[in-house]
């Protein structure tokens, strides 16, 4: 014989006070985890006690043929940005980055994004002019160590004023995350 209505209700009552539970316990272990996280600042950039790594000087020529160079730009806050044009997350975060280039410029904030394409400036150049980025972009050479340590693209050094990497971006960054961060690193006092 069949199951009664009653028997099938029951069955059913049964499965979904066992998901509930399960439920309640998965909230549980999240709200758990969730309280032993690090946690930094809001902006999650490094406090200045914990910068112990300098950002290694490096010098490129940009696409309009002139030499940047990093030490030169001590007393700004910088964005180093990896990136390549065949990368769509580089491509995505461009104009936030722009934006973010353009409104904190006088702000003595700078942004250089150092193109990682083997075919070098023959494809960025073009690339970079379609799009009106407004930062250097630097063209390494086929041999940069700086770049050997750089896994996945994008990949983002936000360097302090003292030249001490603050925070390390791993994918695409969030033009509002990149913002606050900039401008907590630009509030801090440094050294002249």
């Amino acid at each position: 014989m069949g199951t009664t209505l009653a028997e099938k209700l029951a069955t059913e009552r049964s499965n979904l006070d066992f998901l509930l539970k399960l439920a309640c316990v998965a909230a549980v272990g999240v709200g758990i985890v969730w309280t032993f996280i690090p946690r930094t600042r809001a902006s999650g950039i490094r406090p200045v006690a914990q910068r112990v790594r300098k950002m290694p000087d490096f010098a490129l020529q940009a696409l309009d043929g002139k030499t940047w160079k990093l030490s030169e730009h001590r007393g700004q806050v910088v964005l180093v940005n990896f990136w390549a044009t065949w990368c769509p997350p580089c491509r995505a975060e461009m104009p936030g980055l722009a934006r973010v280039s353009r409104e904190l410029a006088a702000d003595h904030f700078v942004i250089a994004g150092i193109a990682m394409d083997d075919e070098g400036a023959s494809v960025v150049k073009p690339f970079a002019e379609r799009r009106s980025i407004p930062y250097p972009i630097l063209v390494p050479p086929a041999v940069f160590p700086l770049g050997n340590g750089v896994e996945s693209l994008p990949t983002s050094f936000l360097v302090d004023r003292e030249g001490r990497i603050a925070k390390v971006y791993v994918g695409e960054i969030s033009e509002a995350v990149l913002l606050a961060d900039a401008r907590a690193l630009l509030a801090e006092p440094h050294a002249s």
